[in-house]
């Protein structure tokens, strides 16, 4: 798990691919965010996202399957685990991402 310190932007992200492995755009999408208390801290959908458009990630096919969102943590937001879940629909099919970060009071050395 990463941990984030408060006030920072955590960079949410998700890969689609198809049952065949191949990459692929969500015909539709959802991202989520919960904060440690289990509350909705963010939602958004296909329009808000961003779409790679080049990357270096030999798992990225650019403009096709890796989307993100900046999520900004306010300086006085909840400390402790956060919840995201992706919810997408590829080829016909829904699919589900579950990650998860760690929001702390301090800045975090690398």
């Amino acid at each position: 798990m990463t941990d984030f310190p408060q006030g920072d932007t955590v960079q949410l992200d998700a890969f689609w691919f198809d049952r065949n492995k191949n990459a692929t755009t969500p015909t539709t999408q959802e991202l989520k965010v919960y904060d440690p208390k289990g509350a909705e801290a963010l939602t958004k959908t296909q329009a808000d996202l961003i779409q790679c458009t080049g990357c270096d990630d030999d798992d990225c096919t650019p403009s096709t399957n890796h989307y993100y969102y900046d999520f900004d943590l306010e300086d006085d937001c909840e400390l402790g685990t956060y919840y995201v879940r992706w919810n997408a629909v590829v080829s016909s099919k829904d699919y589900l991402k579950k990650s998860q970060f760690q929001v702390t009071t301090e800045e975090i050395e690398p």
